[in-house]
């Protein structure tokens, strides 16, 4: 943006897989190392969208500064599995946020079954049974707070597996160790199942946002803008 010589240096390291949120900022952090082999870089400018290359691209190669005491997986090896890990941490902050977001969503849900005209009875049920559902999801994802809030053991967590994982290969390039392999898998095998009973919740969250609005109560961010007049048919 001024006049002069800029320069740029690439940290080796894959974006980080960390999930944006709409109402918080977003920090810079790290990804996973980039393997050694062979990368190519070009130089391109935007304005208003429009981009223009530049450069032609140029190649260069990534060596390791040296070779590690002992002998660990083929560097192709170690860098696929840091691709799975990316992608399933991807996957679980993508979970916890679209769960926070839920649990904060049947809150104010509940305030509006209690500003709605409808009788009480069933969508109370409902709205109970859909608010457990969604803190027993939680307490799958990261444990129990109750029991963690006074330093009481628990079971491990999604959450602590895959920091455990993180912690090993983040700074590594010796490979991932049968441990670490076995806890990412149980992690994807935990997350499939919260996955799909978390989008159970959401069809089950959006049917009773649309009942509520039908008998009156007040709109629920998230949810589709109500109409101004009667609806068409």
């Amino acid at each position: 943006v001024s006049a002069g010589f800029h320069r740029i240096a690439w940290d080796l390291r894959y974006p980080a897989p960390d999930p944006l949120q709409m109402n918080s900022e977003s920090e810079e952090t790290q990804g996973m190392m980039a393997a050694p082999g062979t990368y190519t870089a070009s130089l391109s400018k935007k304005v208003d969208g429009k981009v223009t290359e530049l450069s032609e691209p140029i190649t260069f190669e990534v060596v390791p500064l040296y070779d590690g005491t002992l002998e660990g997986a083929p560097a192709s090896q170690v860098a696929d599995f840091w691709r799975e890990y990316e992608d399933t941490y991807r996957a679980v902050g993508a979970v916890g946020v679209t769960l926070d977001n839920a649990m904060n969503k049947t809150e104010r849900m509940q305030v509006a079954l209690q500003r709605s005209t409808t009788t009480p009875g069933e969508m109370d049920e409902r709205m109970y049974a859909l608010r457990q559902t969604l803190m027993d999801l939680d307490e799958e994802l990261n444990g129990n707070r109750a029991k963690q809030e006074i330093g009481e053991k628990t079971k491990p967590t999604i959450s602590e597996r895959l920091f455990a994982v993180e912690r090993g290969i983040s700074h590594s390039t010796y490979g991932p160790t049968p441990t670490h392999q076995k806890s990412l898998a149980i992690v994807k095998t935990q997350l499939e199942e919260i996955q799909s009973e978390l989008k159970s919740a959401q069809s089950e969250m959006a049917q009773l946002a649309k009942a509520l609005m039908d008998n009156g109560a007040p709109w629920v961010e998230g949810e589709a803008l109500p109409p101004v007049g009667p609806e068409q048919e």
